[in-house]
């Protein structure tokens, strides 16, 4: 239970830190693209073009967005079990619209809220088997974004604002089963061995517990049997010879010895008279 709480919680802690590290560093080429290339380029007499569609012009370069967009399918197939998506409701002319999921919807709704102060949602879904995480954050529109959008005649929309939500960075992190249980392969393989240990050891204590109840249920028998005997032969013994034989002081054995004795002779009036009228059954009754 506590491997499957720890594995639990270091997948989640693993899934936040790597969407988090992810974003972050989307955030930071977009940022060092669009001022120190696009920027610098743009500032440049007779500079090329920065368009969308940079590949089917000679001499283009993408724009911030394509270039992020581009380098983050090369992290998703590095990086095993990220996916970074970059969504939009406007898309250029020629670029394929995004189908967006019902969280992509909710948190776009969210960042367009005036009120709204967060600028990151998560959402956290599966199981330790198949765990995944989903970090969306605003992709707000800059002033050059702004320019270059209302005045390029592939944009949909032409009249954003500074400031206003154009679309979603999205980043979506999975983490398998095989992944969480490598990070405790150690502590694992170590309660293996000892689960190995522990459950032979329970085994061979069921085992003598076994052979101690065969054991003591023979001994109780034993006792039984003693002590019924016991019970038999002290009707025919005087007590005191009783208790010194059962008690050890005295051994079992046919013995000459000499001791004072005082001999008492009795006898029962009329008693040959008496046994001639009565049957055996009836005689021993009136002895006992």
């Amino acid at each position: 239970m506590a491997v499957w709480l720890d594995l639990n919680s270091l997948s989640r802690d693993n899934l936040h830190r790597q969407a988090t590290s992810l974003h972050q560093l989307m955030d930071n080429v977009r940022d060092y693209y669009a001022s120190n290339v696009v920027a610098r380029v743009q500032s440049a007499e007779g500079s090329p073009e920065a368009r969308h569609d940079y590949h089917n012009i000679p001499g283009a370069y993408p724009i911030p967005a394509t270039a992020a967009i581009e380098l983050s399918e090369r992290f998703s197939d590095a990086l095993r079990g990220v996916e970074y998506r970059f969504v939009s409701e406007h898309p250029f002319v020629g670029r394929p619209k995004d189908e967006m999921s019902v969280f992509e919807i909710r948190a776009l709704a969210q960042f367009r809220d005036p009120e709204n102060t967060e600028t990151r949602v998560f959402e956290d879904s599966g199981d330790l088997l198949d765990h995944r995480l989903i970090l969306a954050s605003p992709v707000r529109m800059q002033a050059a974004c702004v320019d270059c959008h209302n005045a390029h005649p592939d944009s949909p929309k032409t009249d954003w604002k500074i400031g206003d939500v154009r679309g979603l960075q999205v980043v979506n992190v999975r983490q398998p089963l095989s992944l969480n249980l490598s990070s405790f392969k150690f502590l694992l393989g170590y309660l293996c061995v000892a689960g190995v240990f522990g459950v032979a050891f329970a085994l061979h204590q069921l085992r003598l517990a076994a052979n101690f109840r065969t054991a003591n249920d023979e001994l109780a028998e034993n006792n039984t049997f003693l002590a019924d005997v016991s019970l038999k032969i002290s009707k025919y013994l005087e007590p005191q010879v009783y208790r010194s034989i059962f008690e050890g002081e005295r051994d079992v054995a046919i013995s000459t010895e000499r001791k004072k004795l005082t001999v008492f002779f009795s006898d029962i009036k009329d008693f040959t008279a008496t046994t001639e009228r009565m049957q055996p059954e009836e005689l021993t009754k009136l002895l006992n």
